[in-house]
């Protein structure tokens, strides 16, 4: 079957039609986490003897400063970071799952190879160490540099991506293609007048006056920019269909054609 020329994904009730929208306006550099968790256990550059380390379990320690997770899984060691990219969870206290880690805080999900973030609500990766095993020692070595994909257009991936919504969902959505090497243009339709928001936290810490404003950003106008991710802002669409409560999904009168797809972001509450 040919590949569809633009696909549509809905992450909010969408629309068909919208109104021209602002550009988004330019602000700092993304968020970055401030939190200095407590350094635990060994020193992992000093090495640690593999039979005291068993398999399918974590051993908190820390490189220099940060705190780092060593992780044997059959006959392989990684060293990742300690906490959560989220809100900073201890991922020590999380559970280890088909070669994955998971936040006993939010249930992010990173992969233990790559350190790339597999499920919500985490969107950055987990930072990685070298380790080195030598006469039944594991020394971890030097920080790895993070994947960069490389940007592409399957033939059998649409030339283009809509997406209608401009939540977290909708976000991550963008984010995901092109963490998977999705290189055709990706388009994303928000009725905000900001940029996607970390909305649980409004009503938390920045309603507590705990956090400033830009922390609720989860993403600055220059990290769209340098990955070519095109949000509109302001642009409202119309619905027909049955409103729908909890995270059920209004249903557009668009459907899929040879070469329009149309996907429902979400389906059910998590």
């Amino acid at each position: 079957m040919a590949n569809a020329g633009l696909a549509i994904v809905v992450g909010q009730p969408g629309a068909l039609a919208r109104s021209r929208a602002t550009r988004p306006v330019t602000r700092t550099e993304d968020q970055v986490s401030n939190r200095n968790p407590q350094l635990e256990g060994p020193d992992l550059t000093t090495g640690v003897e593999l039979e005291t380390l068993s398999d399918e379990t974590i051993l908190a320690g820390h490189v220099g400063n940060e705190a780092v997770l060593l992780i044997r899984r059959d006959n392989e060691v990684v060293a990742i970071g300690a906490t959560c990219t989220h809100y900073g969870g201890p991922l020590a206290k999380g559970l280890l799952v088909d070669g994955t880690v998971r936040c006993p805080w939010h249930h992010a999900c990173f992969d233990l190879r790559s350190g790339e973030p597999l499920r919500a609500p985490a969107l950055d990766p987990l930072p990685r160490w070298r380790v080195e095993v030598s006469n039944g020692i594991a020394v971890v070595r030097e920080k790895l540099p993070r994947h960069t994909p490389s940007l592409r257009l399957l033939e059998s991936a649409p030339q283009s991506i809509l997406i209608v919504g401009g939540g977290a969902a909708a976000n991550a959505a963008a984010e995901t293609l092109r963490r998977e090497s999705y290189g055709g243009p990706i388009t994303m339709l928000s009725a905000d007048g900001a940029l996607p928001c970390d909305r649980p936290n409004l009503s938390k810490d920045y309603l507590a006056g705990k956090a400033p404003e830009e922390w609720t950003v989860l993403r600055s106008a220059d990290f769209y920019e340098h990955h070519g991710i095109d949000v509109e802002l302001n642009a409202r669409v119309t619905v027909r269909g049955t409103p729908a409560t909890s995270a059920i999904p209004r249903r557009t009168i668009v459907h899929s054609t040879p070469t329009v797809r149309v996907s429902s972001l979400r389906s059910t509450a998590w």
